[in-house]
């Protein structure tokens, strides 16, 4: 049985996968809805979310509220010692939601 080619590509090309975030860092740059939804997932699946950027959508700011123990908001932008952290494997993934990724 052939695969439907969408399938075999994913939403808009990209493949889906697995990977355990669980008490893992992972950082999302960005805080607009985008940012939003992937915030919101990896919080559901039990992620160590950090969030750089210099402004986010109320959502954000309301789940950084409710989910304060799993999440670290910092309002500015991202920043060379971010990027180091990046270098440096300090994160299990790291999400760029951002108009200028």
């Amino acid at each position: 049985m052939p695969i439907p080619s969408q399938a075999r590509r994913g939403a808009a090309g990209y493949p889906p996968i697995s990977v355990k975030v669980a008490d893992r860092p992972v950082l999302v740059v960005g805080g607009g809805r985008t940012a939003f939804a992937e915030v919101r997932r990896l919080v559901e699946f039990g992620a160590l979310v950090d969030i750089v950027a210099p402004h986010v959508v109320s959502e954000i700011t309301d789940i950084s509220v409710t989910h304060g123990h799993r999440l670290t908001l910092k309002k500015r932008e991202f920043s060379l010692d971010d990027e180091d952290a990046v270098s440096n494997r300090s994160y299990a993934l790291v999400f760029a939601c951002t108009g200028n990724a």
